[in-house]
């Protein structure tokens, strides 16, 4: 049995299934996930990564304080809560940015979402939950497709 380390870009879980998320973005990830959600995958994520669940805490932890002051720094452009009036983009466009959105950073994707959300007619917040509904089932999706391996 071999006992190196993974390798930053291809991660292994205890099974053998390969996860090919480089280490930021799985945190980042980690870092979007509800507290609940985050606490049922801490302990999987930290074998995957190959670090203890306390290490991954604290990165997680740095990553969320880090997002939070890319928004409190992020200019407000659009209200948290009110669409942008006029006619909304047709819905390949639509689909298009949002997929756009989904591959940036949280840090990139700090830095735009307001701006994303007046070009798409979205709340910020219903722009972030479609964001985040992008990313976790690309995420679900991948790890399917590794268990069929």
């Amino acid at each position: 049995m071999d006992t190196a380390m993974p390798s930053p870009g291809r991660d292994e879980t205890p099974m053998g299934q390969v996860i090919n998320l480089p280490r930021a973005e799985e945190i980042a990830r980690l870092a979007a996930l509800t507290p609940v959600e985050y606490d049922r995958e801490r302990q999987a994520a930290a074998s995957r990564l190959g670090c203890r669940v306390g290490t991954l805490d604290m990165q997680v932890r740095a990553a969320r304080q880090a997002q939070a002051e890319a928004e409190a720094e992020a200019p407000d452009a659009a209200p948290e809560e009110e669409p942008a009036a006029g006619p909304a983009p047709d819905r390949a466009a639509t689909a298009l940015e949002l997929a756009r959105l989904a591959k940036l950073s949280p840090t990139e994707f700090a830095q735009e979402r307001r701006a994303a959300a007046s070009r798409l007619g979205l709340t910020v917040k219903d722009l972030a939950k479609a964001v985040h509904a992008l990313r976790r089932q690309a995420f679900q999706e991948r790890e399917a497709a590794e268990r069929e391996r």
